[in-house]
Protein backbone atom coordinates (compact mmCIF):
# COMPACT_ATOMS: atom_id res chain seq x y z
CA UNK A 1 0.00 0.00 0.00
CA UNK A 2 1.65 3.61 -1.24
CA UNK A 3 1.66 6.63 1.02
CA UNK A 4 -2.04 7.81 -0.53
CA UNK A 5 -3.26 4.61 0.60
CA UNK A 6 -2.23 4.93 4.24
CA UNK A 7 -3.40 8.55 4.30
CA UNK A 8 -7.45 7.38 3.05
CA UNK A 9 -7.69 4.86 5.77
CA UNK A 10 -5.98 7.33 8.23
CA UNK A 11 -8.31 9.86 7.26
CA UNK A 12 -11.16 7.18 6.96
CA UNK A 13 -10.39 6.50 10.91
CA UNK A 14 -10.43 9.59 12.10
CA UNK A 15 -13.58 10.77 10.42
CA UNK A 16 -15.24 7.93 11.39
CA UNK A 17 -14.31 8.22 15.04
CA UNK A 18 -15.20 11.80 14.81
CA UNK A 19 -18.04 11.08 13.65
CA UNK A 20 -19.47 8.41 16.50
CA UNK A 21 -17.84 10.33 19.45
CA UNK A 22 -20.32 13.79 18.22
CA UNK A 23 -23.42 12.07 17.22
CA UNK A 24 -24.50 11.76 21.15
CA UNK A 25 -24.79 14.00 24.23
CA UNK A 26 -21.80 13.24 26.45
CA UNK A 27 -23.10 13.02 30.12
CA UNK A 28 -20.18 15.03 31.25
CA UNK A 29 -21.09 18.55 29.70
CA UNK A 30 -24.33 18.79 31.94
CA UNK A 31 -23.30 21.61 34.69
CA UNK A 32 -23.92 19.29 37.58
CA UNK A 33 -21.44 16.55 36.20
CA UNK A 34 -18.71 19.81 36.02
CA UNK A 35 -19.36 20.74 39.43
CA UNK A 36 -18.59 16.82 41.05
CA UNK A 37 -15.38 16.68 42.80
CA UNK A 38 -12.99 13.66 42.25
CA UNK A 39 -12.86 11.58 45.00
CA UNK A 40 -10.05 10.05 46.46
CA UNK A 41 -10.44 6.76 44.80
CA UNK A 42 -9.63 8.17 41.33
CA UNK A 43 -6.29 9.97 42.97
CA UNK A 44 -5.65 6.28 44.35
CA UNK A 45 -6.05 4.98 41.28
CA UNK A 46 -3.75 7.66 39.01
CA UNK A 47 -1.17 6.82 41.86
CA UNK A 48 -1.12 3.09 41.45
CA UNK A 49 -1.03 3.38 37.44
CA UNK A 50 2.06 6.56 37.54
CA UNK A 51 3.58 3.78 39.74
CA UNK A 52 3.14 0.55 38.07
CA UNK A 53 3.31 2.13 34.36
CA UNK A 54 6.74 4.26 35.58
CA UNK A 55 8.39 2.04 38.00
CA UNK A 56 7.41 -1.53 38.32
CA UNK A 57 7.01 -2.38 34.51
CA UNK A 58 10.46 -0.71 33.17
CA UNK A 59 12.56 -2.23 36.05
CA UNK A 60 11.12 -5.79 35.45
CA UNK A 61 11.17 -4.73 31.46
CA UNK A 62 14.92 -4.29 32.20
CA UNK A 63 15.13 -7.50 34.61
CA UNK A 64 14.02 -9.69 31.54
CA UNK A 65 16.17 -8.17 28.95
CA UNK A 66 19.28 -9.11 30.69
CA UNK A 67 17.71 -12.24 31.51
CA UNK A 68 18.12 -11.46 35.45
CA UNK A 69 18.50 -15.10 37.29
CA UNK A 70 15.29 -14.11 39.95
CA UNK A 71 13.36 -12.34 36.92
CA UNK A 72 10.13 -14.89 37.56
CA UNK A 73 9.56 -16.47 41.15
CA UNK A 74 8.98 -19.61 38.90
CA UNK A 75 12.50 -19.62 37.60
CA UNK A 76 13.90 -20.47 41.52
CA UNK A 77 11.49 -23.26 41.85
CA UNK A 78 11.79 -24.47 38.54
CA UNK A 79 15.50 -24.40 37.66
CA UNK A 80 16.97 -27.52 39.44
CA UNK A 81 20.31 -25.98 39.19
CA UNK A 82 20.00 -22.55 41.19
Amino acid sequence: MGPGGIRGVVLTLVLGGAASVLAHKHPADDAENIAKPIDAILYLHIVIQVMAWGFVFPIGMVFGLVRWAYYLFRNQACNPNP
